[in-house]
């Protein structure tokens, strides 16, 4: 093996440590909700870049991310 794969195989290593590591971010909170309290709702955010949006597999995915938006009752932009 020479020197070109060892720095290639180590800088792939290490970015996949850091991927993973990254995406383990708990909270942690020690104090559970009390039993009157309602407990915080989480809300997420998804994003839908398309490469084309003449591309009919794009527009289908835009599509179905409206109908399910206005399913959800969310908004889109």
């Amino acid at each position: 093996m020479n020197i070109h794969q060892i720095i290639t195989r180590t800088a792939l290593t290490l970015s996949a440590i850091l991927i993973v590591a990254g995406c383990d971010q708990r909270k942690n909170d020690a104090t559970p909700p009390s039993a009157g309290a309602n407990p915080k709702k989480t809300e997420y955010t998804f994003a839908l870049v398309a490469k084309s949006q003449s591309n009919p597999v794009f527009q289908a995915a835009r599509v179905g991310a409206e109908d399910t938006a206005a399913e959800l009752g969310k908004k889109w932009e």
